[in-house]
């Protein structure tokens, strides 16, 4: 296909139009390769968004079938050409291929290109200047743009799309919780990293921005009439986090600036007297994001559809100027559509977070395995360890996880980062060399748990390459003692008080050290990794046990390790995950006194991914109750608030975080002990199973598995 797009490529946050008629005999389907991101009207209805992502230099062509006989097509791209963790900066391009389209390029100029960013990860916020509502260019009214003259550029080299399209259903189950007036007055600045333009965080340099407007207001509650006039605002709430477009119906009576705020909570952790008579709390700013979709609108009825999915609970309308009617916000979703697995259990407050534990996976997966839908929207490591094994059980296929490694083969070596690692997060751009070279170690991990569970040798194969490197590169670090030592760039362990042991000898690091040389001694068929391994584990015993606990840190001074005096529950169950204590000693101590709301004297875990690596250790030991009552504990609150799982234990970042979804494993191994599905299922005998039934998808069959009276049975269906 060739491709296209304007004379300039380096505008920034640009967006460009192909529109045009078809008329078929007979159904005929549209190929779309596009750079960076796109969507598709075709009669006036959204039907695509894309690409799938891919690696630098790479596009995935998304195909769609065309019915019979006439019909108006709009291909709306973006080229933000700026760095993010969420689309790789490239020279835009759209190249299209359906007989009979004939197109022309339209400049779509009622989206104000210079603004602030969204945040530090992801690209542009989105304001709006409209004169008429753009349906009507969707159905054919082409008129209403101006055309401009399209030369041919360079395309990316095309993959296949490979993961499932999107189904883009309207989600309008929505309560308006609240109204009220507003006044403005000066207020406190608020943190505002993604508005620090400079020469690695690329964008505008803005003074006027909608936040600045937003952050002095003074929100009082009370009872508005039918009529939204100025300085009144609506409130409402969708029962649930979801991830999807803004798709406002507004008919403005007289003209009227409307800013549309979000976000996943009431945030009642922020202190904050600019809420009176109760009014609830939208921190547009939470998490250092802009939560803000800005329109300014000549009278008229407009149908408004935001560009870019965000993840929200609740929804405000702000009525800065003029008047309006007829508000009715909703939500294009944009989730994994492949789901596949059914539950049922009579225990409501553990079935509330496996329906959690879901929302939150069709969020984070839908072109390749994200953190987090709304910040980021970046593909981690580690992250995607555990997520990934949520995907075969929701959907009995490994389809997102296989672009997400993919991607990571294709990466070639930028110079901003050292030549023998992998990105932290990726497709992302990161021209502020940060990296995270022990996040690196997961890669291993996860490549071996994708071939043992999709027999994927060929990709198995190329990446054995990025094995090695991972590992030449952490060679250089090992000191005397075989341990790595002062790693540079960032060394993360997890959100919590252990993430401050990092420096010098990092005994978290150096457990998932000799995990990743085990495991890469078996896919390289190299034994004396196993050897390298096995000696890094005496090691740690002989000098970080100090009989009770492994110490987090120490330092080499002149080739003697001294023990710093920094203790920490995540470091225990880094150990205990990577199976590095000789004897059962550290196991029990864990097992009765941590754990959620249990005090035990060293530095609390978080969820990330302290707790994880707890429940998955105590899974390993069978203990049922211990793992039932947590799940319970850690996850309990979560659920009942955001109907998503976190990042922390508190709700101080993201509220919907890929990884988490992970609980839906433990939930069925309470149930029925089921511990891993290969040619047949897999079960603990030492659990008691529970009353329950599960549907779950194995590529093209249905494995049932299902106990009743306390007898489990298990049998396939089509």
């Amino acid at each position: 296909m060739k491709a296209f797009w304007i004379k300039q490529q380096n505008i920034k946050n640009y967006t460009l139009a192909l529109a045009g008629q078809v008329n078929n005999e007979k159904e005929e389907v549209l190929s779309i390769g596009v750079c960076q991101i796109y969507r598709l009207f075709v009669d006036g209805f959204l039907i695509g968004y894309g690409p799938a992502r891919a690696s630098k230099g790479y596009t995935r062509i998304d195909k769609y079938k065309i019915a019979k006989g006439l019909h108006y097509i709009v291909i709306e791209v973006v080229s933000y050409r700026v760095n993010s963790y969420y689309l790789i900066n490239e020279k835009p391009f759209i190249a299209v291929d359906l007989k009979g389209f004939t197109y022309q390029g339209y400049e779509i100029n009622d989206r104000e290109r210079k603004v602030v960013r969204y945040s530090f990860q992801r690209p542009f916020s989105e304001v709006y200047k409209q004169s008429f509502d753009k349906s009507d260019f969707y159905l054919g009214n082409f008129s209403l743009y101006k055309s401009v003259p399209l030369v041919e550029v360079k395309s990316n080299i095309y993959l296949d799309r490979n993961v499932d399209y999107v189904n883009l259903k309207v989600y309008d189950k929505k309560t308006l919780i609240e109204t009220g007036t507003f006044e403005s007055r000066e207020s406190p600045l608020y943190y505002d990293r993604c508005f620090n333009i400079s020469k690695t965080t690329l964008g505008y340099v803005v003074n006027n921005k909608p936040t600045d407007y937003l952050s002095k207001l003074v929100y009082t509650k009370t009872r508005i009439g039918d009529v939204l006039k100025a300085k009144q605002y609506l409130l409402f709430e969708y029962g649930q986090n979801i991830t999807g477009f803004i798709n406002l119906d507004i008919e403005v009576i007289e003209d009227a600036v409307i800013y549309v705020l979000f976000d996943e909570i009431i945030f009642e952790e922020e202190e904050n007297n600019h809420y009176k008579n109760g009014a609830l709390n939208i921190s547009f700013y939470r998490g250092q994001c802009c939560n803000v979709v800005k329109w300014t609108l000549k009278k008229g009825h407009y149908h408004l559809l935001s560009f870019e999915p965000y993840t929200f609970k609740y929804l405000k309308v702000v009525l800065a100027k003029g008047q309006a009617i007829n508000i009715n916000p909703n939500v294009i979703k944009y989730e994994n559509s492949s789901v596949k697995f059914v539950y049922k259990i009579e225990n409501n407050e553990i079935a509330h977070i496996a329906d959690a534990s879901i929302n939150t996976f069709v969020q984070n997966a839908v072109d390749v395995l994200t953190d987090c839908p709304h910040r980021e929207r970046a593909g981690w490591l580690c992250d995607s360890y555990f997520s990934s094994d949520v995907e075969r059980l929701l959907t009995g296929y490994s389809k997102v996880e296989r672009n997400f490694l993919e991607n990571y083969l294709l990466y070639k070596p930028i110079k901003e980062l050292p030549k023998t690692i992998l990105p932290m997060c990726y497709p992302a751009d990161h021209i502020d060399g940060v990296y995270l070279s022990n996040w690196n170690l997961w890669y291993i991990l996860e490549l071996e748990k994708y071939y043992l569970n999709t027999n994927d040798k060929e990709l198995l194969n190329k990446s054995k390459k990025n094995i090695r490197k991972i590992l030449k590169y952490h060679q250089q670090y090992e000191n005397e003692y075989g341990l790595l030592e002062n790693l540079p760039g960032w060394v993360f362990v997890e959100w919590s008080k252990a993430n401050d042991f990092t420096e010098g000898i990092n005994i978290p690091s150096n457990c998932l050290y000799y995990g990743a040389l085990l495991v890469a001694s078996k896919l390289l068929k190299d034994k004396s990794l196993k050897v390298k391994a096995e000696k890094l584990r005496e090691t740690i015993n002989n000098y970080f046990y100090n009989g009770t606990y492994y110490v987090d840190q120490a330092f080499n001074k002149n080739g003697i390790i001294i023990l710093s005096d920094n203790i920490s529950e995540t470091c225990q169950y880094y150990a205990l995950f990577f199976n590095i204590p000789f004897t059962n000693n550290l196991f029990n101590l864990m097992s009765e006194y941590f754990g959620p709301n249990k005090s035990n004297g060293l530095y609390k875990s978080n969820v990330f991914i302290g707790d994880y690596l707890r429940l998955e250790v105590l899974k390993r030991n069978g203990l049922v109750n211990k793992i039932k009552e947590e799940i319970i504990g850690y996850f309990t609150t979560m659920a009942k608030r955001t109907q998503t799982l976190w990042e922390n234990d508190e709700a101080v970042a993201s509220c919907c975080h890929g990884f988490a979804s992970y609980v839906l494993l433990w939930i069925l191994y309470v149930y029925v002990g089921l511990v891993s599905i290969k040619d047949k299922p897999i079960f603990d005998k030492r659990v008691k199973v529970i009353d329950s039934y599960f549907e779950i998808p194995i590529k093209d069959r249905i494995l049932v598995i299902e106990v009743k009276d306390g007898l489990r049975e298990y049998y396939y269906k089509v």
